[in-house]
């Protein structure tokens, strides 16, 4: 028998389960970390918590399971979005994450709207504005912060940073693609056009996968911090209610599933 192992991030905390083959819950296991609220509108969160609370719960699951790390298949993640975390040349993540709650870049959202349009924006993404969606807060970042919006190199969802620190692989589900805003979702890219018209390098923006395509393997060294095996596939994920959906078999006409968290 082969195992899974299922991880998400909310606005107050991350939760692993490990599950069989047939979705069977064989172990959970759950840690919050601190929203910081440091100014009107901002809400945060440590970048690394994300990390190392991820491998203390996957090493709780294999410690309540009693699965050996070589019989996990598989591994995919989920998160809260919009979402923004930030890295430098090395890969390092420079200051805190960007979550859903955070409003401060009202100005930004107004930049979008009179630089692109509402209706070309509208028309591109199929979203809204008024969710801020992730490039609001880069704009802000290179507003407000310069000196650490020159140390970008790479910009990732949670979820995103967490398979770039399990794979080293620096990408996004398609799924999740569509909170970072200039995402042209009928042709599953960012929109370079829009990107380089608001004044964002588009080579900072990750590559897109499907939800379901395997992006690469679990490195040696998150191996040794999770207590898994390496080379174990990580999928590319998708967003959290999404993911809900389809773990709870809402997944036919007249199906109902009920999201109950920050946004509802």
């Amino acid at each position: 028998m082969q195992y899974l192992l299922g991880i998400d991030f909310g606005t107050g905390g991350t939760k692993v389960c490990l599950t069989d083959e047939e979705l069977n819950m064989l172990a959970y296991s759950f840690r919050e970390y601190p929203i910081y609220t440091d100014h009107p509108d901002w809400s945060e969160h440590d970048p690394e918590r994300y990390y190392s609370a991820t491998c203390q719960n996957i090493r709780a699951c294999l410690a309540k399971s009693g699965v050996s790390p070589r019989d996990i298949a598989a591994i995919a993640v989920s998160a809260a979005m919009p979402s923004l975390v930030v890295t430098d040349q090395a890969g390092e993540a420079i200051g805190r994450a960007i979550n859903l709650m955070d409003r401060r870049a009202k100005e930004e959202v107004a930049y979008v709207a009179q630089t692109i349009g509402i209706e070309r924006y509208f028309s591109v993404t199929a979203n809204r504005l008024e969710d801020h969606p992730s490039i609001v807060n880069l704009l802000w970042l290179k507003r407000h912060m310069p000196d650490v919006y020159s140390r970008i190199r790479a910009v990732h969802s949670i979820d995103g940073y967490l398979t770039y620190r399990f794979t080293g692989v620096h990408n996004v589900n398609s799924s999740n693609a569509m909170f970072f805003g200039a995402y042209d979702i009928y042709n599953r890219r960012f929109d370079e056009q829009m990107l380089t018209e608001l004044g964002l390098d588009p080579a900072m923006f990750p590559p897109v996968t499907g939800c379901e395509e395997v992006i690469g393997t679990l490195t040696p060294q998150a191996a040794e911090d999770t207590g898994l095996t390496a080379g174990i596939p990580v999928l590319s994920g998708q967003t959290d209610c999404n993911a809900g959906w389809l773990g709870g078999g809402a997944i036919a006409p007249g199906d109902i599933q009920m999201n109950l968290g920050t946004c509802g």
